[in-house]
């Protein structure tokens, strides 16, 4: 039952705080957090325009097939799920605590606007695995592989677009985080641009929901895309790439 139509309801409860440093606390000095008196907290719910939601999904959509689909955020801001939503709805990230599980291959071979790679025989490689790196087009996947175990050749759903001997990529397993944890970076989520204005800063375990769509949307003809979103792994200090990938789990839905 593809393209499935509804509405979410969703509540957003915010507690302003304010910082005052270098205060005083008893005998000794100390940075404290305290409610906000500048700001009121905001406490309201509401529900999403009608939407429609895929049941097989994609990396797009953050889940396949019933389960969830992880994506592999590196330490360079990037649009890294693609653009084939065009009228974002809603939207949720979730930085898991945990890095991604992906292997690298340094013996690959690409060939411009090929859907073929070959490599020295590899265990690691498999279908469904996201792929990146030099050449490879930001959403492709490993479509098939000659020998399960030991693959030699394999296909990616979407053609190279340089070619290169014995080039590096990186294989991301969609399925589930690593057991490493990543409970230092943060998750940087931008809007229109690597550089571009902050949407959410994410520390580990921690999450937000986007109902995104409105009259007010700062794409092209006021519509969020699923391209106009940009992750990086930053440190939380500066902003800064941060040291190591983390694995983010979302959903995006998009408008009816």
């Amino acid at each position: 039952m593809a393209n499935t139509t509804g509405v979410i309801d969703f509540r957003l409860s915010l507690a302003t705080k304010q910082s005052v440093e270098a205060t005083v606390k008893q005998t000794g000095w100390s940075d404290i957090t305290m409610p906000s008196s500048e700001c009121y907290n905001v406490d309201y719910a509401s529900q999403t325009e009608s939407i429609t939601w895929q049941d097989t999904g994609t990396i797009v959509d953050g889940y396949l097939n019933g389960a969830k689909y992880y994506t592999n955020v590196t330490i360079v801001s990037t649009a890294l799920l693609g653009s084939s939503m065009g009228d974002v709805e809603f939207a949720y990230f979730r930085h898991t605590g945990y890095r991604p599980t992906t292997y690298s291959d340094a013996t690959c071979d690409t060939s411009n606007t090929s859907v073929t790679i070959t490599c020295d025989a590899n265990a690691d490689i498999a279908v469904g695995q996201t792929v990146t790196g030099a050449g490879i087009t930001v959403k492709s996947e490993v479509a098939t592989v000659n020998i399960v175990g030991a693959v030699t050749s394999f296909t990616i759903t979407i053609a190279a677009t340089a070619t290169a001997t014995n080039t590096t990529l990186v294989f991301t397993d969609n399925t589930a985080p690593s057991t490493t944890a990543n409970s230092t970076d943060h998750l940087e989520i931008r809007g229109d641009a690597d550089d571009g204005f902050v949407v959410a800063v994410l520390a580990p375990g921690q999450w937000v929901v986007l109902p995104v769509q409105s009259v007010s949307g700062w794409g092209a003809a006021n519509i969020v895309k699923s391209d106009d979103y940009y992750f990086q792994s930053v440190d939380p200090a500066d902003l800064t790439a941060g040291v190591n990938s983390i694995c983010m789990e979302h959903i995006l839905v998009t408008a009816s």
